[in-house]
């Protein structure tokens, strides 16, 4: 007993530490938000509606009017909508879920730093590192599908050193069916798994490097036979709108599409870029110690790099945060394991001195350190901006319309999760004909007018910066909603698409004024003549 707990011992640490932040900034955001439960993005309010219509309606979409493939995580959707089906539609669900995840993502880190030889003290800073670097709190208070990512993507890691030290049947079926979960939590476990499965042939494990490739993409198969069956596109709408799909159409686009784009773009992403050199020296300085930790640090590199080739970083410190957690255990082990490797054994160490070495590392993770510093800074600002824009939208339209109210919108998450209307998303995120057209470059004025025609669009409540020289003419500005304190965008501007509905419009934003924060400054727009006659 005393030694089980001796070897939890980081991982409990890690896991005070997170509990004890995760509760002071969630009181302090709750606080903020007058006692609301609100979460740092309007993205998993699209989870939770999708999860709320399958429940409800049966219909797999943002909206119970039709199907839409809005979600590029449908384990998460599918689980969540688990959640509702036991626990009734709750907001806090996608909270507690991340949290546990979470938990078990440290779990998981404490026994890879065992499988490292890591003492007790190196299997701490490490848990310790991924709670911070990754960074886990901001991960949960989004309330989304990335704190289960990680999760899963260093029980992959874990696996897989186990299966290189002992491979049996047992090991590569499991390894499998956490490679089918990974893919299906996001489809950017491919850049990891893909590594693996390479170094999986070089060692000749033919065998388990097809299995777990052909396992990993069984889920992106299935839900993109089951997204055409419906009118969408193979691939979630998500990726459809933010994945960097390269045409090959001369010798420079040629050059970006065989690495070159990601390679400069990780030049310019300092914190995945340090993570890249760290493991990279790492795996260097311990070369002829033939062990595991230096077969994952040059999986890793490669995952770093095929991300950046074909995905983004950023958007609330999100998007990369399986790599940066990742990196975390694998790191300790090759510097920290390293430390109790003989003197004589490891490379250069008489030409780099020990303190030389030490002030390295700490430069290069420095601009990781500064983003985690500015993640968790940012949680309370991010949620009181979804609260003050995003969920007052949604509760208007749920106060304020009735049920099928025909709406356009560019955030459509909380305006589907806390309201029912039939939603023509405006940025494509739930609508397949704004992405087709984006896909076409036919997305312009004209082609929105036809959509909120053809769709009899009552409102629309958009950021109207986004839509430079792209919103018709027609439109009849009503008002808008600013915040004090934005974190993502400032103003939120109200249309109706007649002056009959711009008019009920803003009957309803005055008697539902009294509701919104403090934070909002509202602003009445006058219908000049110019519209009257326009409206005739």
């Amino acid at each position: 007993m005393k030694q089980r707990l001796a070897r939890s011992t980081p991982f409990l640490v890690a896991s005070l530490l997170f509990v004890s932040a995760l509760s002071f900034l969630g009181y302090q955001s709750y606080r903020t938000n007058d006692g609301h439960l609100v979460y740092t993005l309007d993205d998993p309010y699209v989870h939770m509606a999708i999860a709320k219509n399958i429940v409800l309606h049966g219909v797999f979409g943002v909206t119970r009017y039709e199907f839409s493939a809005s979600t590029s995580s449908p384990l998460w959707t599918i689980l969540l909508a688990a959640g509702y089906k036991a626990f009734g539609v709750v907001d806090w669900l996608p909270g507690v879920l991340a949290a546990v995840f979470a938990l078990a993502a440290l779990y998981v880190t404490n026994s890879l730093c065992q499988r490292f030889a890591l003492n007790a003290l190196a299997r701490t800073i490490v848990c310790c590192g991924v709670l911070y670097f990754a960074p886990l709190i901001p991960l949960v208070s989004t309330g989304m599908e990335h704190a289960m990512h990680l999760f899963f993507v260093l029980l992959l890691i874990l696996l897989m050193v186990r299966f290189i030290e002992s491979p049996s049947r047992d090991a590569l079926g499991l390894f499998c069916i956490v490679g089918a979960l990974a893919t299906s939590t996001r489809y950017e476990s491919l850049f990891v798994i893909a590594p693996l499965a390479f170094f999986l042939l070089i060692q000749r494990h033919w065998l388990a490097a097809v299995a777990l490739s052909v396992s990993s993409l069984i889920s992106v198969i299935a839900y993109g036979i089951f997204s055409v069956l419906n009118g969408g596109y193979f691939l979630p709408n998500p990726l459809m709108l933010k994945g960097h799909f390269h045409e090959v159409s001369g010798f420079r686009s040629l050059v970006e599409f065989l690495g070159y784009y990601g390679f400069s773009k990780l030049t310019v992403t300092a914190h995945l870029y340090s993570a890249c050199i760290l493991l990279l020296l790492g795996a260097y300085l311990v070369r002829k110690q033939g062990q595991p930790v230096i077969l994952i640090a040059l999986c890793l590199s490669c995952s770093i790099l095929l991300h950046l080739q074909f995905a983004d970083v950023g958007w609330f410190y999100r998007y990369e945060a399986y790599l940066v957690g990742a990196s975390m255990p694998v790191l300790g082990g090759l510097y920290l394991g390293a430390a109790r490797i003989p003197r004589r054994t490891l490379v250069l160490r008489s030409q780099l001195p020990e303190v030389a070495l030490f002030a390295c590392g700490v430069l290069l993770l420095w601009p990781m350190q500064q983003r985690a510093r500015e993640s968790l800074r940012d949680v309370v600002r991010a949620s009181h901006h979804i609260y003050s824009q995003q969920y007052q939208m949604g509760r208007f339209l749920g106060a304020m319309y009735e049920p099928g109210v025909r709406v356009a919108v560019n955030d459509l998450g909380a305006v589907t999760y806390y309201a029912d209307p039939d939603v023509v998303d405006l940025w494509g995120l739930g609508t397949i004909d704004v992405i087709r057209a984006k896909r076409c470059e036919t997305y312009d004025s004209c082609a929105i007018g036809r959509l909120l025609h053809t769709r009899g669009t009552e409102v629309v409540m958009i950021y109207r910066n986004w839509f430079e020289n792209l919103l018709p003419g027609d439109l009849v500005a009503v008002g808008s909603w600013s915040t004090t304190n934005n974190y993502f965008g400032k103003t939120v501007t109200f249309f109706g698409t007649s002056r009959r509905n711009a008019q009920l419009l803003r009957n309803r934003l005055w008697r539902y004024r009294p509701r919104l924060p403090k934070s909002v400054e509202v602003t009445d727009y006058e219908i000049t003549e110019q519209e009257r006659s326009d409206d005739k």
